[in-house]
C-alpha cells in the first residue's frame, strides 16, 4: 500500500495485479482510491472463470480500466495500454 500512496501524482498512472487481494482487500481499494491518476486493473485469467468467491473485485471500484483473460500477453498489453489512457 505505501508505493500506492507514493505513486500519487504520476503522469503514466499505475498497472496493479491484486491477486489474492482481489476480492478480499479492503485497505488496498482505500490507498487506490486516493490515487489521483489512470488506474489500470490485470489479471491473466477473468475473473468470471475462477471459484465463485473470486468474481467481486474490490479493486475495481477504485480502477480506471480493467484487463484480465489475455494469459501471459497481458504482461506485454496492460503497460501499453495504461499509457495510452494516460495520455488520453
Amino acid at each position: 500500500m505505501k508505493w500506492i500512496k507514493q505513486a500519487r501524482g504520476t503522469r503514466d498512472g499505475l498497472l496493479v495485479t491484486p491477486a489474492g487481494f482481489t476480492s478480499t482487500s479492503i485497505a488496498i481499494l482505500h490507498s487506490l482510491l486516493i490515487h489521483d491518476g489512470p488506474l489500470i486493473e490485470a489479471y491473466i485469467s477473468p475473473l468470471f472463470k475462477r471459484d465463485a468467491f473470486r468474481h467481486v473485485s474490490f479493486v475495481t471500484k477504485a480502477t480506471t480500466a480493467k484487463i484480465e483473460g489475455f494469459g501471459i500477453r497481458r504482461y506485454a498489453f496492460a503497460p501499453r495500454k495504461r499509457t495510452e489512457i494516460a495520455r488520453n
